[in-house]
């Protein structure tokens, strides 16, 4: 199932969560699922990596102060624009992309995820209870780790909403051919540390300084490199210059080629007050590199003996990065740690968690359409209808035995569609005739009703002949003409019609229950219809869908091979589409609040010119010609 994807996110600055959702689009852009990154302030460095990887960004504002808590242009232009998308999954990163994105989906029955990256409680006391409300509009809450996960189910999920845990993944492949831009050390003959992040105050990088005075008398080729831009700079460039550490430092800044620090260095620190999981010592681990991580960053849980976790302390760090220095053994064990423990996070797999987590819920949600009231509702009172009229049917009919209505073979749509649609908007139907009673005839306007912004198509048996001469390859009609049975022939010919132009087909007393404007989304390739199984009198798809080609195939290889023991049923047949579907993830809706079927009709109307011509009369043997 092809999936339309909106990430939404405050800003795209240089930090973790924009690296992993980098990692994330980009690996989502090889396959065919559509992807959006909607930023907020339309702002931040690493947004030009996005758009140099042909990802579509969708800026908002152009600023910071879009993200202001009660900007309600942020809020209107933001429900604009999922309007226009449609996405099948929303997902939130940043407390602004949490907080704008839960709020502009309200009631656009889209499932939100809302992924909760770090356990840093906000100052703001209304940016707490917004955090706690909003949990009622959360499909899913992801954290990165468990300490993240007990944070998240305190001071978020108050509406008890599904919460897992993810972990992190790292986008391996673009680590493995670093490319070396201006200053990028091309060697590791100096005892390199580095840390990257932004330079913020959570991160204690002046703790990381003043544990390199304490290190320099004893180590004086040691360097440290801070990899990363923040507001912190203009501070620890002040303690650089006052303490004469010019020379056993680097701030980079904003770096593409982190690749080629983390490969020229021996060490990776990262002492933070509060951290979410830490995609940047992954990638450390990744060349080998041993971490000092504090214990307040979740990346503990699975580094094993990968890791030191120090105190937040200078004395205590210097501790630590002096041992890893000093002791080879030991040094060399935690480096091969570190590379086993790393390759179980490649991006790859951890964005199939994802996709999996995305189509679980959009399944979810299409399920939980069976017990949308209006429609249900709608379901019964037509059901109700229909009998009805059925009942006066009897009588009409004894008294005028020849009446008959036309079905036109041709209707053009009565109304003008507002959205476009991958799956053509034709309403297709067959029978053996359209010259039809009563009954059958109100089940048609019903569902004309049903179907105003379509056009409508109705082929008798010649025309279903017709049709299949003029597209069919020779192996196709001759199975077609082999045929003997109208149902048969109505079953080969709907999946053909349908990859051939694509639209929606009905069968002549299948009744839709909701209109099929509402039921046909922009992004369906396909609309299967489900009850315990899938059924055949309703599908609805984009021309030349592979699944109904493959369904073409293997009705073609039943008859020839006159596979008659389980009857019409069997040979073309609700089995076939099972059978070609088996374990693919497809798009589909349930029959109850899709389309059902003898309502109006019953087969005493449907074959009142041909009595005995329903498919269950027909003989096993007779039903392929030799």
């Amino acid at each position: 199932m092809s999936l339309r994807i909106a990430y939404i996110v405050a800003e795209l600055p240089y930090g973790g969560i924009e690296s992993l959702l980098w990692d994330i689009v980009t690996t989502l852009k090889k396959t065919d699922h559509s992807v959006w990154v909607i930023n907020i302030s339309g702002v931040g460095i690493k947004k030009n990596d996005f758009i140099e990887q042909g990802i579509s960004i969708i800026d908002i504002g152009s600023s910071k102060k879009s993200l202001k808590t009660f900007n309600i242009s942020t809020f209107f232009a933001l429900r604009k624009i999922i309007k226009k998308l449609g996405p099948d999954i929303i997902h939130t990163m940043h407390f602004s992309g949490d907080y704008f994105g839960r709020l502009a989906s309200i009631g656009l029955n889209i499932p939100i995820i809302t992924h909760i990256h770090n356990i840093k409680e906000e100052k703001n006391f209304h940016r707490r209870i917004i955090n706690k409300i909003l949990s009622f509009a959360t499909t899913l809450f992801i954290s990165v780790s468990k300490d993240v996960y007990k944070y998240t189910q305190k001071s978020h999920n108050i509406a008890k909403k599904e919460s897992i845990t993810l972990y992190n993944g790292v986008q391996f492949s673009k680590l493995e051919k670093p490319t070396h831009g201006k200053d990028t050390p091309s060697d590791s003959t100096k005892q390199n540390i580095i840390t990257v992040a932004r330079l913020e105050k959570q991160k204690n990088f002046d703790l990381l300084l003043k544990a390199l005075l304490l290190l320099r008398p004893r180590f004086p080729n040691i360097h440290m490199f801070f990899v990363g831009e923040g507001h912190e700079r203009e501070k620890l460039e002040a303690f650089i210059r006052d303490n004469n550490l010019a020379k056993h430092v680097t701030l980079t800044g904003y770096r593409k080629d982190v690749a080629a620090f983390l490969k020229a260095s021996h060490i990776f620190v990262l002492p933070s007050d509060y951290e979410g999981f830490g995609i940047a010592p992954l990638e450390a681990m990744y060349f080998g590199l041993p971490v000092i991580i504090s214990n307040n960053v979740p990346l503990k849980e699975v580094t094993g003996e990968a890791a030191l976790i120090c105190e937040v302390d200078e004395n205590d760090i210097a501790e630590k990065i002096a041992l890893l220095l000093e002791d080879k053994t030991k040094y060399v064990h935690m480096s091969e740690q570190a590379q086993k423990i790393a390759k179980h996070f490649d991006i790859e797999e951890y964005t199939q968690k994802l996709l999996d987590i995305y189509q679980t819920l959009v399944r979810k949600k299409n399920e939980s359409k069976t017990f949308d009231k209006r429609i249900v509702v709608t379901n019964r009172l037509t059901r109700f209808l229909g009998n009805i009229t059925k009942i006066f049917a009897y009588p009409f009919h004894f008294i005028f035995p020849n009446k008959r209505f036309t079905i036109p073979k041709y209707s053009p749509a009565k109304r003008k569609s507002k959205k476009f649609t991958k799956i053509p908007k034709i309403l297709w139907q067959t029978n053996y005739t359209n010259k039809v009673t009563l009954p059958v005839y109100l089940n048609y306007l019903f569902n004309r009703l049903m179907s105003l912004e379509f056009d409508y198509c109705h082929a008798v048996d010649e025309d279903r002949i017709e049709f299949i001469k003029k597209y069919g390859s020779k192996q196709e009609i001759e199975a077609y003409s082999k045929l003997t049975d109208g149902a048969s022939q109505a079953d080969f010919w709907r999946l053909f019609v349908l990859h051939q132009k694509g639209g929606v087909y009905l069968d002549i007393d299948a009744q839709l229950v909701w209109p099929l404007e509402k039921m046909i989304r922009p992004q369906d390739k396909e609309v299967f219809l489900m009850s315990k199984h899938y059924s055949n009198y309703f599908i609805a798809s984009a021309p030349k869908n592979q699944l109904l080609k493959d369904c073409i195939n293997l009705i073609v290889k039943n008859i020839e091979n006159k596979k008659v023991e389980k009857g019409v049923y069997g040979l073309t047949g609700p089995p076939i589409i099972n059978e070609v579907i088996s374990d693919k993830k497809v798009n589909y809706r349930y029959s109850k609040i899709t389309c059902i079927q003898g309502s109006f009709t019953n087969e005493y109307f449907q074959y009142f010119d041909k009595r005995g011509g329903k498919w269950t009369h027909a003989r096993q043997e007779d039903l392929v010609k030799d």
